[in-house]
């Protein structure tokens, strides 16, 4: 079971790269998007906001733990998780998140699961550095 959460990105407009800082509770309300991309502003505390901006773009589901109720996922919910494991695709400096999930071993696992996430060398198999996981914090 899961819960919809969106990963709010860094942009750097001077070489129009992107990563995951973050994730948050959007709703479709654009006053309380603008709120909190300026709270993401102010958490990453960036030098120079011309340079740096923070957009929204993406949706994605946070998985609890498999086999879990309605009712379960909705108890469970109740409580914040402040950070989440995210695996991440590296796309020449674009980052792409590709799973969230609140436990670190969960989110390896489905790392492990994706098929080019292995490389093979000489009949001997190496983790692709593309694909990593990596730590986002909850916006309030």
């Amino acid at each position: 079971m899961a819960k919809e959460f969106t990963i709010v990105y860094q942009v750097d407009s001077l070489n129009k790269n992107q990563k995951a800082v973050a994730y948050c509770n959007f709703e479709d309300d654009k006053e309380k998007i603008k709120k909190y991309l300026s709270k993401a502003e102010r958490q990453f505390g960036e030098i120079d906001s011309n340079i740096i901006k923070y957009i929204s773009k993406q949706k994605i589901n946070l998985h609890l733990l498999d086999g879990l109720s309605n009712d379960s996922v909705k108890e469970l919910s109740k409580y914040l998780y402040h950070y989440v494991y995210a695996v991440c695709l590296d796309n020449n400096g674009n980052e792409e998140v590709l799973f969230i999930s609140a436990f670190k071993d969960k989110a390896i696992k489905h790392k492990n699961t994706i098929k080019n996430s292995k490389i093979r060398i000489n009949d001997r198999e190496y983790n692709n550095p593309n694909y990593y996981v990596k730590e986002l914090r909850l916006i309030i």
